[in-house]
């Protein structure tokens, strides 16, 4: 679907949805996937544990996500969503308050977007990795990119990326405010590769 003028009051994305597939148009350069692209929706409820996005392990110089260009008035996910897929809400727009992740993973370029903003981006102690996208040697994570974070609550454990990267979990990403649980052990490498802060505070227990 890509229609600017379809509006949603409230879409429920159900347990029983399995897949978002990547459309047949796309190439090597390009990945369409477009399921609710320039769609206005006032809420959406994201219940899947683990829906799964076709054709999204490799990197491709364009992709627009399921809510590509999408204009949304609240994102409400589930605390039963064990996964978030690559993709999955990158480039919609988004102004809320606060956005609570209690997910195992969360894949590459899950968030990315200059037009999402999250007052308090809160990221739960379930997390265990963040996914990434291939070209060659170089791997693009990208999870919360290009995003306006007020504050940013850490709380994984031990969670993992990897041992390559060229664009960090929040990379360039503005945060105003950063918090790390005391019960975090250890920070991932290239969590905060390239991302913009201005700390005017900031303790480290790790």
């Amino acid at each position: 679907t890509i229609a600017n003028n379809i509006r949603i009051g409230k879409l429920t994305i159900s347990g029983d949805v399995a897949t978002f597939a990547k459309a047949p148009h796309s190439n090597s350069t390009f990945s369409y996937w477009q399921q609710f692209a320039q769609t206005t929706i006032g809420e959406i409820r994201f219940l899947p544990a683990s829906l799964g996005i076709s054709g999204a392990g490799v990197y491709t110089s364009y992709c627009n996500g399921p809510f590509k260009d999408s204009r949304v008035g609240k994102l409400n996910i589930s605390e039963q969503v064990e996964d978030i897929p690559a993709y999955c809400f990158k480039e919609m727009y988004l102004d809320q308050d606060v956005l609570v992740l209690h997910t195992k993973t969360i894949g590459n370029s899950a968030f990315q977007g200059a037009n999402i903003s999250i007052d308090t981006l809160a990221i739960g102690a379930e997390l265990e990795s963040f996914g990434y996208a291939t070209s060659g040697s170089l791997n693009y994570f990208q999870q919360f990119g290009d995003m306006k974070i007020g504050k940013l609550k850490y709380c994984p454990k031990e969670a993992q990326t990897g041992t390559a990267c060229y664009k960090g979990v929040f990379e360039t990403a503005q945060i105003g405010a950063l918090e790390i649980d005391s019960a975090v052990k250890q920070i991932p490498n290239y969590l905060f590769y390239n991302a913009k802060m201005e700390l005017a505070d900031f303790t480290l227990n790790v």
